[in-house]
């Protein structure tokens, strides 16, 4: 048995979720849990009837519980590791890799709220850029805007030049988001309590480019080649891509907090790959 939640927060940033946001809301009062609602999944879902929360009021609660995809709780995340706010994913995205309760199912969730879970700790890449900062949760990605051009960087580990890559562009992932773009593009599938980091080029113009997993106490760093090809740009977990220029160093640390996620005392990081990459239809043929 561990801590019971009693302030619960919904936070959504999917429109199509409304209606599960209503229900659990619903169902949340009928048990008197103090429920509050992120201010901007309100205005998004024209809930009035429920206390609005902002960023800084999320340190006064116990629990954010969010409803939507992997989308959703990547959002979240950003904001709930400022406060060490654990976190539970209802699913009513796609793949859910993240998000891994059933909307329907109110029991599971209520044996979570009384106590009866597990607890897991996810690591955030912090990432910076000229004056900018950011943070993620899957990964960031360095590419460039034009189409079928190839882009030149280099790859530093705690300042020490590592290699240089002709592609596409760098992913450079966290265990999160192993399951996520860096596999799309090839890169091997990272526990979560692996403390590592991947890097994968891609489409590298080298066949001997291969992605790298990196121990995540080590710092890296991108050095973008100074050219006029490419429009080098960056993004991270999926955001909009922003210019970079072309001598700026990308410098990608472990974040100093972890995000904390909450799911049922059963969860299996094993089961979930088996079920959402239906593994489970190969090894029954």
């Amino acid at each position: 048995m561990s801590f019971q939640f009693k302030r619960i927060l919904i936070y959504s940033i999917q429109g199509k979720s409304v209606d599960v946001v209503k229900a659990v809301i619903d169902w949340l009062q009928s048990r008197l849990f103090q429920v509050s609602i992120y201010k901007e999944t309100a205005s998004l879902m024209n809930i009035t009837h429920v206390p609005q929360l902002g960023d800084d009021d999320i340190k006064n609660n116990d629990l954010m519980v969010v409803i939507g995809g992997d989308g959703s709780m990547l959002s979240a995340a950003n904001k709930a590791v400022h406060y060490n706010v654990p976190i539970l994913g209802i699913n009513t995205g796609k793949l859910g890799f993240l998000v891994d309760h059933n909307p329907g199912d109110f029991s599971g969730i209520e044996a979570v709220l009384e106590g009866d879970y597990l607890e897991e700790r996810r690591t955030l890449l912090s990432i910076k850029h000229g004056e900018k900062q950011a943070l993620a949760m899957n990964e960031v990605f360095i590419s460039r805007q034009e189409v079928g051009k190839i882009m030149s960087l280099t790859m530093l580990i705690n300042d020490e030049s590592v290699c240089q890559y002709s592609a596409d562009g760098l992913i450079i992932a966290t265990p999160s988001g192993s399951t996520a773009h860096a596999m799309s593009a090839g890169g091997t599938i990272l526990h979560p309590e692996s403390n590592s980091f991947i890097v994968i080029p891609v489409c590298p113009h080298k066949l001997n480019s291969r992605p790298i997993v990196i121990p995540e106490h080590e710092k890296i760093t991108i050095q973008v080649c100074d050219n006029d090809r490419v429009t080098p740009c960056i993004s991270s977990d999926g955001r909009e891509a922003e210019k970079i220029n072309n001598d700026d160093k990308v410098q990608i640390q472990a974040f100093s907090e972890q995000v904390r996620l909450i799911h049922q005392s059963n969860y299996s990081f094993y089961a979930t790959l088996k079920q959402k990459l239906h593994w489970e239809k190969i090894l029954d043929a």
